[in-house]
């Protein structure tokens, strides 16, 4: 198999576009996608301060890597969700933060680290045993994501959702008819009452296309799975989402790009309403006085006392 490019061995087959690529030309279109989405939907500019969530897995690696070969002023953010510590090993949590400051280093990169079994004394899973631990960590970091960008006067936050992450939530969110989440579900989410402007980079590009440019660049990942994920809804779609590309290759970009015309013909775009500020932390909230990261950690606190 020959690059479709320069003609020389190719080390990757990217079937959706039955584009085959030798090392150098997968690298320079990766980087170019990540720039071209970046201008397209008007992330951000090299006179922003970026905040990258990364977790220690390829997506987020992979993306504070680019942006910092592209010039962008990036700071990493970890959020150790102490996932594993109560066993006094290393653990999940540990080992991934690990792959974050490696990164740092090769990268010549700031990463601020916030641990929330330090904290708050409990892995973030089960801050809340009664609801799914995807969730209670979903609002752990979505608040704390925000908090920081706002302590730190970021003028925007960027995450490693990928093409694969996209279609999984798209494909939930359609099978619910979810009109509000759908929405919302948008490469850019704006600042807004509170709420900093998060962006996602990578929504062109695969798990795979994640992988390949990581192993080509060395970047050091964590590629165990998380321990509580192993029945989350959104490996159950992305399993869907592989049989169907299988087949039908191309299906998964076709599909988020019409959903994007879609969304910007049919689904009309409102502010969100009735957000009050949370009387502990001063975030927004839709619910009472009190956000829902604060109410999961009043529980905490009465369960201690």
């Amino acid at each position: 198999m020959l690059c479709r490019k320069c003609k020389g061995k190719a080390v990757i087959n990217l079937r959706q576009y039955n584009l085959p690529l030798c090392r150098e030309h997968f690298i320079e279109r990766y980087i170019s996608v990540v720039e071209d989405t970046i201008k397209s939907f008007r992330m951000f500019s090299r006179n922003d301060k970026v905040l990258v969530a990364v977790s220690g897995g390829k997506d987020s690696l992979a993306l504070w890597y680019v942006l910092k070969k592209l010039g962008y002023n990036v700071t990493g953010l970890y959020i150790n969700l102490g996932i594993e510590n109560e066993k006094g090993d290393e653990g999940y949590s540990n080992r991934s933060e690990r792959c974050c400051r490696n990164l740092a280093e090769k990268i010549g990169s700031e990463l601020i680290v916030e641990n929330v079994y330090q904290k708050y004394g409990s892995p973030a899973p089960l801050l809340d045993k009664n609801r799914a631990p995807c969730s209670v960590c979903g609002i752990t970091k979505r608040h704390i994501m925000n908090e920081v960008a706002k302590r730190y006067g970021f003028d925007v936050v960027a995450t490693g959702h990928n093409l694969d992450d996209e279609v999984a939530t798209l494909l939930s969110n359609v099978l619910r008819w979810d009109e509000e989440y759908l929405k919302r579900q948008y490469p850019v989410l704006p600042a807004e009452d509170g709420f900093s402007k998060k962006v996602k980079p990578l929504v062109y590009l695969t798990e795979k296309e994640n992988l390949a440019f990581c192993i080509f660049e060395g970047i050091e990942f964590y590629h165990e799975e998380c321990p509580f994920s192993k029945d989350a809804t959104s490996i159950f779609m992305k399993n869907i989402w592989a049989q169907i590309e299988d087949r039908m290759p191309g299906s998964k970009i076709r599909f988020f790009k019409e959903f994007l015309e879609f969304r910007k013909k049919f689904l009309s775009q409102e502010e969100r309403k009735n957000l009050g500020k949370c009387s502990i932390c001063g975030q927004p909230t839709t619910a009472g006085d009190i956000c829902a990261f604060h109410r999961i950690i009043s529980k905490i606190k009465v369960q201690h006392n």
